[in-house]
């Protein structure tokens, strides 16, 4: 591999190559060489034309504007894959053989380092999760109006993607692409994508434990009340909606933390009196922060919801086994040590509880982080109660199920969980007295009330979906397409499938917008009273 790495830096780098500029027009490369097919070469063509077929125009250079990565990416693979289909029909002398398929080699590893740019654009784009982009138009929040792309939006706005094509395009890394440059280079065969992708190391699966934690209830309803206001500090606070009505119980909110600045601004609107410090709380200089303010404060309360995606079932990336988040359960509990307070709760996916990541096996030995942390808590002083709850227990018409550890300073006796309400709420409940409304529209009277703009082939499709089922379970002319009318290759069996009325709501993600994501399409139309209406289509 070192060879091949040092022919490359000599010949192109992973920004540019031959430092020429970058391809913006793509109308004077575009000819007659990109879509030949074997059936199109003249027999009449002497080998000295077959030959200039293969090397007259100058192979495009890589942009340096990621952005015109995917045309120049575009143009680039259907000039490789007429040339890999030319010399397989054309009969070549030795020399010339060598001479074209060098030239096709060479062309394909600069597609697949474009890829690889591309890729790494695509990954430094920052994620707007916690903060939604129709935020601008409430006029209480002066300092969100302003443009507010997702990653998605970008993906699609910017670089004219489809979530499909940019996930496989970021699955590229830099060993994989040089490790299929190497092996292609030694074995006379053009580079791929695919044959990169190859190179991948295979994913190491963590271990998962099989521990029961049995939570203890509380055996009649209960309301915490207090005349002395208690104060908490919130770590990894997001915006705070979690944690928006304790005031009403008089527990308020004197000290945050949030990484992103756009989240703790929302934060600091929402909880005016709090002092939020904005960073990365393994910072030793904003931890310190942290701990001085908490005590200034004083604060009885910690409320902890380190960031959940490396434990999450929704999450299959392979980089999930060594995110650098895994670990900042840890800080908690050096933050709860440090701190002293009199309660602390820390909230985080089910899977977290049993979760064995081999990164942590010299921390954790052979328990799991919920029996670490339980072990750690009450070696600290604390009474430790674990249980798993969904919001659907208390009250909230979503099934969002939830591990949570309360822990209680052993002198002020068992932190017991709330009774569980008798019913659940059903989603019709929730938002069933909302008007229903036609792709695109939004509620007059409701501004946060609105139906996405879907494309025709969408609406069609969705039109034949009853409430409760997927669109993959319509008939075959009514089950999922893309736009240009190509079969729907979404990667969960839940994509495009409505929501049940009759149950709580699954779990409500960041990527709710998206119709190929996990249950998150309306209903259908619903009637109430007397009258039952089966619609000729469902509105959004």
């Amino acid at each position: 591999m070192t060879n091949t790495v040092a022919t490359l830096a000599q010949t192109q780098t992973l920004a540019d190559i031959d430092n020429q500029n970058p391809v913006s027009d793509t109308t004077n490369i575009i000819d007659a060489e990109y879509t030949i097919t074997s059936e199109d070469i003249p027999h009449e063509l002497s080998e000295a034309k077959e030959l200039v077929a293969i090397n007259d125009n100058k192979f495009p250079t890589i942009p340096t504007d990621p952005t015109a990565l995917p045309q120049f990416i575009t143009v680039a693979k259907k000039r490789v894959e007429a040339k890999a289909k030319l010399l397989n029909v054309i009969q070549f002398t030795p020399e010339q053989y060598k001479q074209a398929f060098a030239q096709t080699q060479k062309e394909a590893t600069s597609l697949l380092i474009a890829e690889l740019n591309l890729s790494e654009a695509l990954k430094a784009i920052k994620t707007q999760q916690g903060l939604r982009s129709d935020l601008k138009k409430k006029e209480a929040l002066t300092t969100f109006n302003k443009e507010v792309k997702t990653k998605k939006e970008i993906i699609k706005k910017v670089f004219n993607l489809t979530p499909r094509q940019a996930r496989d395009i970021e699955k590229l890394t830099k060993d994989c692409v040089l490790r299929a440059i190497e092996f292609a280079k030694d074995n006379n065969i053009i580079p791929t994508r695919a044959l990169a992708l190859s190179q991948l190391p295979k994913r190491e699966k963590d271990e998962t434990g099989d521990i029961t934690f049995i939570p203890i209830e509380e055996t009649e309803d209960k309301v915490f009340s207090s005349e002395e206001p208690l104060y908490y500090t919130s770590l990894f606070a997001n915006v705070g909606i979690g944690t928006y009505y304790l005031h009403n119980q008089n527990i308020n909110c004197a000290v945050a933390n949030e990484l992103l600045d756009e989240r703790a601004e929302w934060h600091n609107y929402i909880y005016p009196e709090a002092k939020m410090v904005q960073g990365d709380i393994t910072d030793p200089e904003v931890y310190n922060e942290l701990v001085e303010l908490h005590k200034q404060h004083g604060c009885k309360l910690v409320l902890a919801s380190p960031p959940c995606q490396s434990f999450s079932k929704a999450n299959n990336s392979k980089g999930k086994v060594s995110d650098i988040r895994t670990p900042l359960f840890r800080t908690n509990l050096e933050f709860i040590r440090d701190t002293n307070p009199d309660y602390a709760m820390i909230e985080n996916v089910p899977d977290f509880l049993n979760a064995k990541p081999k990164q942590l096996k010299e921390l954790l030995g052979d328990l799991t982080i919920g029996e670490y942390i339980k072990q750690e808590l009450e070696n600290m002083g604390y009474v430790v109660n674990i249980g798993v709850y969904s919001a659907a227990d208390y009250g909230t018409a979503q099934d969002r199920q939830r591990a949570i550890i309360l822990a209680a300073k052993k002198e002020l006796g068992l932190w017991k969980f709330p009774k569980k309400d008798k019913f659940r709420k059903l989603l019709f409940e929730a938002i069933g007295d909302l008007p229903s409304l036609e792709p695109g529209q939004q509620d007059p009277e409701r501004p946060m009330h609105y139906a996405l703009d879907l494309p025709a082939c969408q609406i069609e499709f969705l039109k034949h979906t009853p409430t409760a089922s997927s669109a993959w379970k319509n008939k075959k002319e009514y089950q999922p397409v893309n736009v240009d009318g190509s079969e729907s290759c979404a990667q969960f069996k839940a994509s495009f499938s409505r929501k049940d009325w009759n149950k709580p709501s699954n779990t409500v993600l960041t990527g709710s917008d998206s119709l190929g994501g996990m249950i998150n399409i309306h209903p259908a139309v619903r009637y109430l009273m007397e009258h039952i209406l089966i619609a000729d289509h469902y509105l959004f």
